[in-house]
């Protein structure tokens, strides 16, 4: 957890199967509280040493009294066809106006101007005064897939953070946000995928080769999104405004990037989630993947993972942040 994957590999490997200990002490506690009392000590340290881990995966919060000063959403829209389905690409749309969020930050976005019969970027600025949007488009691609900001609030400065590779699917683009006489700073990030085809998880045909070939991609993955995220924490270190970081991070909570950003942000499920809080809408459903982290310049005064909305292969993600007075 707390080791690089630019260490090692195997490190960040391990802590998958953090969450599967943690179920395992919790049901071998209660099996000997019941059975053998005077033998549960041990596992009773082990459990309480794993109180961390339980905190980034379960909460029971309540939404705070306090009035919010923004409310953002962040979704990865999936290009706004989600299992191919271009039908719903106008109710999403619609759908994300109806929201009354103050400020979209939007993954995978594409907006289909060149077909003419689909333009997200039109139909959404109608109701949001500013916008930014960042595509990257790969060469072996034939559609722009990008971050988009769309906002309520003005922007004074937007820009991209260079991490890792050119003209990739995956990245990071930042903000600068006028709100109510204050600046703030929204990174929205699109951290590197998986590539997990879901459906050949249950292939047993080659069972070594699938392992093999898993592992390699958790570990590609992971060491990609350590080195994209030293480029956002330096990139960071020299904005002097408050920031929140939203968006598909691709990676667990168990992780080392997400205990990473944990000594300097705070993450708004933990402050005012409910529940698993859960985020991808897949085969591997109990996946929370997409966050939301700020700056202790801000409150949380809600936050909610709109599973009721399943358009896209990810849910939407919602809070309300007040600035510190």
């Amino acid at each position: 957890m707390l080791v690089p994957p630019t260490v090692h590999w195997i490190f960040p490997i391990l802590s998958l199967s953090i969450p599967f200990l943690v179920i395992f002490n919790l049901m071998y506690l209660i099996f000997l509280l019941i059975r053998h009392p005077q033998k549960a000590l041990f596992i009773f340290l082990a459990v309480l040493a794993a109180i961390p881990f339980i905190a980034v995966t379960f909460q029971w919060n309540k939404s705070h009294g306090n009035p919010h000063d923004l409310l953002l959403l962040s979704y990865n829209v999936h290009t706004f066809v989600p299992r191919g389905e271009v039908k719903n690409s106008k109710a999403m749309v619609e759908w994300l106006i109806e929201s009354k969020a103050d400020i979209l930050c939007l993954q995978e976005y594409h907006s289909f101007d060149e077909t003419g019969k689909f333009e997200a970027t039109k139909w959404i600025q109608k109701h949001y005064d500013h916008k930014y949007i960042a595509n990257f488009k790969p060469d072996n691609m034939h559609i722009n897939r990008g971050l988009a900001f769309f906002s309520k609030f003005p922007i004074i400065h937007q820009g991209i953070v260079r991490t890792t590779r050119k003209n990739h699917l995956n990245g990071v683009v930042f903000a600068d946000f006028h709100i109510n006489g204050d600046t703030i700073r929204i990174y929205n990030l699109h951290l590197e995928s998986m590539r997990i085809n879901e459906k050949n998880l249950g292939d047993t045909r080659d069972i070594p080769e699938e392992t093999k070939g898993l592992i390699l991609k958790l570990r590609n993955g992971m060491y990609m999104r350590a080195l994209q995220l030293e480029a956002v924490r330096a990139h960071i270190a020299a904005c002097t405004h408050p920031v929140i970081l939203a968006g598909d991070f691709n990676d667990l909570p168990y992780s080392y990037n997400y205990f990473s950003l944990k000594e300097n942000f705070n993450n708004a499920f933990e402050h005012r989630g409910r529940g698993f809080g859960f985020t991808y809408n897949g085969y591997l459903f109990f996946l929370r993947i997409d966050n939301h982290f700020f700056s202790d310049d801000f409150e949380v005064t809600h936050f909610d993972v709109i599973r009721s909305y399943k358009k896209s292969d990810h849910f939407p993600v919602i809070a309300g942040y007040r600035l510190k007075k």
